[in-house]
């Protein structure tokens, strides 16, 4: 820890948390592989609200449904998606739900496109896709590339 962040309580706290297992990715494996043990229900139910909504606070999105349920579906199409999609995820880092839905309609917009030409131009349309790949760093590039990615087949 730096030193200038030493006297700051949020840095230090951050720092507690990464040190042990509570960070968001910890409290997201907590509730998603919490059990009943020997809990009552009850104080299952109630372990397991904790762990969500220490989750959604890691994330951070807003204590409300729609924060909630931006956790779960951002989590939800992050396990949907292959892992080069997930990789490039996660190098982006906390995307808005919209760019990343952007990004994941992208991506399946470049995999129906490589497809087609894979059938019409053989093994350079592999070229084509990582040249894509690399070139698409950003949110701002991927809208751009969705709205030039018309593709016309004439028989």
């Amino acid at each position: 820890m730096a030193a200038s962040e030493v006297n700051d309580c949020r840095a230090l706290k951050a720092q507690l948390l990464k040190r042990f297992p509570l960070t968001e990715g910890g409290y997201r494996k907590k509730f998603k592989t919490s059990g009943l043990n020997r809990d009552t229900p009850e104080q299952f139910i109630e372990r397991s609200r904790q762990y969500l909504e220490k989750w959604r606070e890691m994330a951070g999105f807003e204590q409300n449904h729609e924060g909630l349920e931006n956790v779960v579906l951002r989590d939800q199409c992050f396990l949907a998606c292959d892992k080069a999609l997930q990789t490039f995820l996660k190098e982006k880092g906390k995307l808005s739900p919209k760019d990343r839905r952007l990004v994941i309609i992208t991506r399946h917009m470049v995999i129906q496109l490589i497809a087609v030409v894979t059938k019409t131009t053989g093994p350079r349309a592999r070229c084509m896709h990582m040249t894509m790949r690399a070139r698409c760093t950003s949110v701002s590039q991927l809208t751009h590339l969705s709205e030039q990615s018309t593709v016309t087949i004439v028989g």
